[in-house]
């Protein structure tokens, strides 16, 4: 942990925060949450990324936060798994696919992974996929993972707080 710190002590977009003592998971990022939210008032969204579960295709990050701003009363949460996506149900209640226009050039078909080794990012949770010019597609889910992820500040803090005992 502290070497983490240390290597990214200069870096002024990322913040390593020990912790004293034992958090588990949910305590961590909330903590790391109420940090964000008493020090950058402005922040609306929040990656949590594994540190071993890198980005290996372009996510169209700017059109992700746009869809999520413009359906903000649907969308929370998109995931990006690490394995193969199709595997993830994509239902919830009778909540419907978003479909939203990438910001990016359009990817070649060539760039999708279906060998399930979850190297395709441009799948996400709410899942995205590509589908005609450049469309891409979230698919609803009732499924947590805490796979790399971009939520909305606000509902994931509230949202972790009522999961766990911080004692």
């Amino acid at each position: 942990q502290m070497n983490l710190f240390n290597n990214h002590l200069s870096n002024h977009r990322v913040h390593v925060i020990p912790a004293a003592k034992h958090l588990h998971i949910g305590g961590s990022v909330l903590k790391a949450m109420n940090i964000i939210e008493n020090n950058y008032p402005t922040v609306r969204y929040l990656y949590s990324l594994q540190h071993d579960f890198a980005f290996t295709k372009d996510v169209d990050h700017l059109a992700l936060v746009n869809v999520m701003d413009e359906y903000s009363n649907k969308i929370n949460y998109v995931r990006f798994p690490k394995r193969n996506p199709w595997g993830i149900s994509r239902t919830c209640g009778d909540a419907k696919n978003i479909a939203y226009n990438g910001t990016l050039s359009k990817p070649d078909a060539d760039d999708y992974d279906d060998a399930g080794d979850g190297s395709s990012s441009n799948r996400t949770n709410t899942t995205t996929t590509k589908t005609n010019s450049n469309s891409l597609v979230l698919y609803p889910t009732s499924a947590y993972s805490d796979n790399n992820h971009l939520v909305r500040l606000k509902w994931y803090k509230l949202t972790i707080a009522s999961l766990i005992k911080v004692t």
